[in-house]
């Protein structure tokens, strides 16, 4: 689910930790990147899997913790012949951009099915898509399937004409803490603070259904998201909810050796060393 990036060190969590935080809304995952990485953000919220590329190229930023899983769809029409990853070769797909975590992450799936991701040469005809137009472009047959990130993709789901044919609600994590690299190197214990704060929302939403409303009205008010309360409110009760910095740090080896196969980081590559490059660990145990 798409979320305000943090930009600097809201009464909550980050209060409690002594720091000073200020939303401010994003438009497109790689602008999101770039304000991190230049540290014009200390850090945003997003999936693991699109942050390995940019890291692994230099970016300046690092990965200190999962917050969840569950938000990332592939969807198709009802009436659609596809059912499986291996159904979709030769097909067209609308995605937010070729750098968005869901592009990133489904491209695994299509990779293990033996389908050439490559946006230039490959086996899909990749469209990029306003993530809020998703949902109609696939209603209007313009496309054979959507993948993106809550809620947009499942808003046809949720009207009863499409349905989800993958997701990554298997995943022990698809979003992470991830945080400007010259912070964290230079003030490692606010660093610390920070992850811990985003932490302790997670398990604030996992403790009951009564929260997870109250935080869906809370997005509503803000206009965080843009979709109606009772649409926020199934989406989050799909999600897992198990933060965690020292799992997160598992999960990540053999998340970049899946990844290996999309062609997007050099095969040759080793995963532990990466992950090492991508985690950084704030002594966070848990």
């Amino acid at each position: 689910m798409r979320r305000p990036a943090v930009r600097r060190l809201s009464p909550g969590y980050f209060d409690d930790a002594g720091l000073n935080v200020t939303l401010a809304r994003t438009q497109r995952t790689e602008d999101t990147k770039d304000a991190v990485s230049a540290g014009k953000y200390i850090g945003a919220p997003g999936i693991f899997f699109s942050w390995l590329e940019p890291i692994y190229n230099g970016i300046n930023a690092r990965l200190t913790a999962g917050f969840h899983s569950g938000c990332l769809e592939l969807v198709v029409n009802n009436d659609s012949p596809i059912t499986s990853y291996a159904d979709l070769k030769g097909a067209t797909i609308g995605v937010p951009s070729l750098s968005s975590s869901a592009f990133a992450y489904f491209s695994i799936g299509l990779a293990k099915a033996g389908i050439d991701v490559d946006p230039e040469h490959g086996d899909i005809t990749w469209t990029t898509i306003d993530e809020d137009s998703l949902g109609t472009r696939l209603t209007n047959g313009d496309v054979d399937a959507i993948m993106g990130s809550d809620p947009a993709p499942l808003l046809p789901v949720f009207n009863g004409t499409a349905h989800v044919i993958e997701s990554n609600e298997q995943e022990p994590f698809c979003c992470s803490v991830a945080l400007n690299g010259d912070f964290v190197a230079k003030r490692p214990e606010d660093a610390k603070a920070l992850t811990e704060a985003w932490l302790k929302g997670s398990d604030y939403l996992a403790a009951s259904e009564a929260n997870r409303k109250e935080i869906a009205k809370i997005e509503v008010d803000n206009n965080y998201v843009a979709a109606d309360q009772s649409l926020i409110e199934q989406v989050l009760e799909t999600y897992g909810w198990e933060a965690s910095a020292t799992r997160f740090r598992e999960a990540i080896e053999p998340g970049i050796e899946d990844f290996k196969l999309t062609g997007y980081i050099d095969s040759s590559i080793d995963a532990g060393e990466l992950a090492d490059t991508v985690y950084a660990d704030l002594g966070i145990n848990r």
